[in-house]
């Protein structure tokens, strides 16, 4: 009868153990993680977010070949000035006009620098926007419930600013398996080809 007992007991605390063994990785993984994402490697790597910016330079360099033109004229109209005689009907003309193209160029440059603003601000709110998107389904896969920032750049020994910004670092030391960056720079390009082929994924089907 003891005998039976004990297989009994042995058969229960077995159970039991079977039991045990995944409710303790549920609590485990109750538990929400940290991990860590260079946001700036991110940008330098996100397809999107370097055409935009691609495309902001652009507008960038016409606004100064415009804005340059302006100026060179506005000098040629101040030099023909020069050579006026004040009081004259013709220097008194092209004393309005200079004083026209001078207010004209200070709005123009007031006005463009607002708008490449504007345009750039929209640019990094977009990118920040989609990063935000990604990280947060990998969060919600790995159950990760804080990510910070990080500068993941090799430290350079020979270069003192280095050597001081990375002892600055808020985080000091990391296991790479704690790293977001690769995988989120990898589902951003997937995104990025994905958006890309679409248009041409069904090319036998006519457009209305």
């Amino acid at each position: 009868m003891r005998v039976v007992r004990s297989l009994l007991l042995v058969l229960v605390l077995g159970l039991l153990g079977q039991a045990l063994v995944p409710m303790a990785l549920a609590q485990q993984q109750a538990y929400p993680g940290v991990a860590l994402l260079d946001l700036k490697a991110v940008l330098e790597q996100h397809p999107g977010f370097q055409a935009m910016k691609k495309e902001l330079q652009g507008a960038v360099d016409m606004a100064q070949v415009d804005f340059r033109a302006r100026r060179e004229r506005l000098a040629k109209l101040v030099q023909q000035l020069k050579q006026l005689k004040q009081g004259t009907p013709e220097y008194k003309n092209l004393e309005a006009q200079v004083t026209k193209e001078r207010a004209d160029l200070n709005v123009f440059a007031s006005l463009k620098q607002k708008e490449l603003l504007e345009r750039e601000t929209k640019m990094y709110y977009s990118a920040y926007v989609e990063i935000r998107q990604i990280v947060a389904q990998i969060c919600r896969q790995y159950n990760i419930g804080i990510v910070l920032r990080f500068d993941s750049k090799q430290l350079d020994p020979n270069n003192s600013q280095d050597v001081l910004k990375h002892l600055n670092n808020r985080v000091f030391y990391h296991q790479k398996a704690l790293d977001l960056t690769p995988l989120v720079i990898q589902q951003l390009k997937q995104r990025a080809g994905a958006a890309a082929a679409r248009p041409f994924a069904n090319p036998g089907v006519p457009r209305r």
